[in-house]
């Protein structure tokens, strides 16, 4: 009497073996996508409230107050200097990871305002980092008409 067993066993073990390969496979591809997926929605999330702060800090300087005592009061850590050869003030407020505003030496995000006054028109160029990029996250510029009392 002969026996053949091992040939089916060992057509089993490399129909096994091809399914798991496949299930290895497959399972590579997904984890892929959910990996995709999750940095894609923490660059949407933080592209989102990169735009609130930006829109914020336009509101400021849209809203006709004295623009330097309104970002302090609303921004206390806030860093400023003043280019005199182009007659322009920069801003720079630093957020911590949930965004709010904090020193420079605990963040991880900042925002970049460069204001000037000329011919009747406050202009205001905001970009929004991540100190990890070079590249910002969000640009906005804003402009404002500077009214004037007429003189009687």
């Amino acid at each position: 009497m002969q026996r053949k067993p091992a040939k089916r066993s060992s057509l089993f073990l490399l129909e096994l073996i091809i399914a798991i390969l496949f299930f290895c496979l497959a399972s590579a591809v997904c984890v892929r996508f959910f990996v995709r997926s999750h940095v894609m929605e923490q660059e949407t999330t933080e592209l989102n409230l990169a735009v609130d702060q930006a829109v914020s800090a336009a509101e400021i300087l849209r809203s006709g107050q004295d623009i330097v005592a309104c970002l302090e009061d609303h921004y206390p850590d806030i860093v400023s200097f003043e280019d005199e050869k182009y007659h322009t003030t920069y801003y720079t407020i630093y957020y911590d990871q949930e965004w709010n505003p904090c020193r420079k030496d605990g963040s991880i995000y900042r925002l970049s305002l460069a204001y000037k006054e000329e011919n009747g028109f406050a202009a205001g160029d905001i970009s929004v980092f991540a100190n990890r990029q070079k590249d910002p996250i969000y640009t906005l510029e804003v402009e404002k008409y500077l009214q004037k009392e007429a003189s009687r």
